[in-house]
């Protein structure tokens, strides 16, 4: 889970992220000084760690994360994307 969410630059350095700890995260993205793109890519890490939990931050949409993410951080989602096969 560290290497997906540190695939994403606004996640590299959040406090959380290595070790890995979903409620630190969660209770970071669910401040309103959060960027966009930040809050779309932590929202994918805690769908994907649980998709069932009901997030601080709020459910991941893809839709909306890629009206916010920039080139990089698409990039990142599609290599995990490509990950699954």
């Amino acid at each position: 889970m560290s290497a997906l969410a540190e695939s994403f630059p606004s996640l590299r350095v959040m406090a959380g992220v290595r070790p890995f700890m979903p409620k630190l995260i969660d209770q970071q993205l669910s401040h309103l000084t959060i960027c966009e793109p930040e809050l779309h890519a932590g929202r994918l890490v805690l769908s994907v760690w649980s998709c069932e939990h009901p997030w601080k931050a709020g459910r991941f949409d893809l839709f909306e994360a890629l009206l916010w993410w920039d080139a990089e951080h698409r990039a990142s989602f599609l290599r995990w994307v490509q990950s699954l096969r």
